[in-house]
């Protein structure tokens, strides 16, 4: 299990490690702060997280996100958070989730190249209404023997919280659709949740299934092997222009330059 992998590091010297590796004051970016401590990410973001429900960190801003002390001087850390009160926030999702996608889900996939946008941290952009910006785009490019040119895929993955998942998530994934080749909700789901909220998943993958979205119930963010596919998606075909206006209006520059190279290529 991935608790008892942690446990087996020592996440008490982990956290303290951690908390030492901050600067005084000021923030610092979460990459730069796991390649200081030299950590693996699934480690860096297990440690992160818990001291930040613990209240020891605060999350700051900048690409990437970045954590700085919630507490001056601290120096040891709250008791250990039992796992029942192991909750995450929503948006302390979106980069351990991107980055599994990269590591894992990439390459579980014929796909030659990708780009990847949380288009979830847009501040106040103006994506065009209620439910039209899922929390993760990921656009792709396949070649094929027999096809002529480059086919272009996008996904996207609305992410929930087992304490803020109901039905509409389906629907929310259902909007995105419209632009989309495939469309997940992709829901942090613990272990010791799925009893209690069996009817409330199998509704969810029932509705899912009706309406051709796929659902992924992980149960760690960063660990893959606790990922299950428990809805695989239909795959869409969306009008040209509705393609182009999502990937105009919901996604950063970088994505969008990636996409033109290989509309360059074609």
């Amino acid at each position: 299990m991935v608790e008892e992998k942690h446990r087996d590091k020592d996440v008490s010297e982990s956290e303290r490690q951690l908390i030492a590796a901050l600067p005084a004051q000021g923030s610092i970016g979460n990459g730069a702060l796991r390649n200081k401590l030299g950590w693996d990410e699934e480690h860096y973001w297990y440690v992160r997280n818990r001291l930040l429900l613990a209240g020891v960190l605060a999350a700051g801003r900048g690409r990437g996100g970045s954590v700085l002390r919630a507490l001056p001087n601290t120096s040891l850390v709250a008791e250990p958070l039992s796992a029942s009160a192991f909750r995450i926030p929503e948006r302390d999702l979106y980069d351990p989730i991107v980055s599994t996608l990269r590591s894992h889900w990439i390459p579980d996939h014929p796909i030659d190249d990708f780009v990847i946008d949380c288009t979830a941290q847009q501040g106040r952009r103006d994506t065009g209404g209620k439910w039209t910006r899922p929390d993760v785009a990921l656009a792709s490019r396949k070649l094929f023997k027999f096809v002529p040119g480059i086919q272009l895929e996008l996904n996207t993955f609305e992410i929930k919280t087992y304490d803020g998942l109901d039905v509409t998530a389906v629907y929310e994934a259902l909007a995105h659709r419209r632009s989309a080749h495939y469309s997940y909700v992709l829901a942090y789901v613990p272990d010791s949740e799925r009893a209690p909220l069996k009817r409330l998943l199998d509704r969810l993958c029932e509705d899912a299934g009706d309406h051709g979205v796929g659902i992924i119930l992980a149960a760690q963010a960063t660990d893959y092997k606790t990922w299950t596919f428990a809805v695989e998606p239909c795959r869409n075909t969306p009008e040209p222009a509705d393609l182009n206006d999502f990937i105009s209006s919901q996604t950063s520059e970088a994505f969008q330059e990636r996409v033109l190279t290989w509309c360059r290529s074609w």
